[in-house]
């Protein structure tokens, strides 16, 4: 019973975190709001962690297993909702875990540690699949680039999605769910040049319907 209550006050801590950093900012919550926040004493979390920069380190180490693990198991398709579908669960990942995106640049200056395990999961894990997938493409036919807007393009793609969010909050003011559907929608859009006279008029389709009541 004893470990049963260790291991859910570790979750609390947790989930209070990433509730109160995406809400408020990261910048903006220490630990002691964390522990008002559940009503806990700060000897309650320093028991699992050291300081609000451990918390951290781990709540990236979540979103990184989580969206591997869509990237890896879910073989994203260029067809019309198909894809729209694959991005939006992408940035419905990130979006659980906005307020990394939100202080990015923040968040790796002052945390070395953080900088250097961020470097090798895109480096090592993200690019290797985004690689394999858009030669997939490519070679079935789905897109049609060449090597030098291959390169660039992927580079687009991941720029885009990491940084969406940033972006979003910076001209809206705040974040919404509707901001994930535009991230998608623009992410998506980087594929339209690139795509069958066919998959254009699907695109466009795509993005009539779903730009309906929301400012793109």
């Amino acid at each position: 019973m004893a470990k049963s209550s260790k291991e859910n006050t570790y979750e609390k801590i947790i989930s209070a975190s990433i509730k109160l950093f995406n809400e408020q900012g990261e910048r903006y919550i220490t630990t002691n709001h964390i522990v008002a926040y559940l009503g806990i004493s700060p000897g309650n979390l320093y028991y699992y962690f050291q300081n609000k920069e451990e918390i951290i380190k781990e709540i990236f180490k979540r979103y990184e297993e989580e969206l591997l693990e869509f990237v890896q198991g879910a073989v994203p398709e260029i067809e019309g909702y198909a894809a729209f579908r694959y991005i939006f669960k992408i940035l419905d990942i990130i979006w659980n875990y906005r307020f990394i995106f939100t202080d990015l640049s923040v968040l790796l200056e002052k945390n070395e540690p953080l900088n250097e395990m961020q470097r090798d999961y895109i480096n090592n894990k993200i690019a290797p699949l985004i690689n394999h997938y858009f030669d997939l493409f490519i070679g079935n036919g789905l897109i049609l680039m060449n090597p030098i807007d291959l390169k660039i393009f992927k580079n687009n793609f991941w720029l885009l999605i990491r940084y969406w969010f940033d972006y979003d909050k910076r001209v809206r003011g705040e974040l919404n769910q509707d901001s994930k559907l535009r991230g998608s929608i623009h992410v998506l859009g980087l594929l339209k040049p690139y795509l069958s006279e066919e998959d254009k008029l699907i695109f466009d389709e795509i993005y009539l319907k779903l730009s309906q009541g929301i400012d793109l």
